[in-house]
């Protein structure tokens, strides 16, 4: 498998994994449905009160709301939200984190160019890291034991870039190529090295069915 292939297929397969981590744990009772037309709101932290909040949302028509993990852990806030008749969302940023890279700096995604993935307030760990990606699964099992949200979002599971700030101008090549950590590096390696290896025993055995053939027939 080409190295791009590789790449493309890794988001989706840490979907799956995150999707059966959590599957358990979310939608235990009868709860509005998230399909369908949606009237939301996306939301991170709030200081309170919640009330004069969820009125303002009444009065819009919200029937769901997208929250952080903060405030969806918050038991008041969770208590509104369910007595509204609101659909949760948990938004779950996956290699969005700049607190992880902060504490382990080996764990950031990097750019073609030999430079961390980072720009303005997005941060990206590398999609490679087995040991991050099982951090963050149980990190989700948690929450959603504490939030008991009606459903998970998955934010910033993609390799690194900063879709806010891609102008409809931009093509697909100028965009900031990722990942060249060590870990992706070392996974290239191996990856040309057991093509290299395929091929050339691909070439040795037509080589070998060519001599036979010609030896039949000389």
């Amino acid at each position: 498998m080409h190295r791009s292939s590789r790449n493309a297929l890794v988001p989706a397969l840490l979907a799956a994994a995150l999707i059966l981590a959590v599957s358990s744990g979310c939608g235990r009772r009868a709860r509005p449905s998230p399909m369908g037309s949606v009237i939301g709101v996306k939301i991170y932290e709030h200081p309170g009160p919640f009330g004069p909040l969820f009125d303002e949302w009444r009065g819009l028509g919200v029937d769901t709301v997208f929250a952080g993990e903060s405030l969806a852990r918050n038991a008041d806030f969770r208590n509104l939200v369910r007595s509204n008749g609101l659909t949760l969302y948990l938004i779950f940023p996956v290699f969005q984190d700049p607190e992880a890279v902060k504490t382990d700096p080996g764990l950031a995604a990097v750019t073609a160019a030999g430079t961390p993935a980072r720009e303005a307030w997005v941060e990206f760990v590398c999609p490679a890291r087995g040991d991050f990606l099982a951090r963050r699964i149980d990190e989700l099992r948690r929450a959603v034991a504490a939030a008991d949200p009606d459903v998970v979002s998955l934010d910033f599971i993609r390799y690194f870039v900063f879709w806010e700030r891609v102008a409809p101008d931009r093509t697909p090549a100028s965009l900031p190529r990722t990942c060249f950590c060590p870990v992706c590096l070392a996974g290239f390696e191996r990856t040309d090295r057991e093509q290299g290896h395929a091929q050339v025993t691909h070439f040795f055995k037509q080589s070998m069915q060519r001599g036979l053939v010609n030896h039949r027939t000389g």
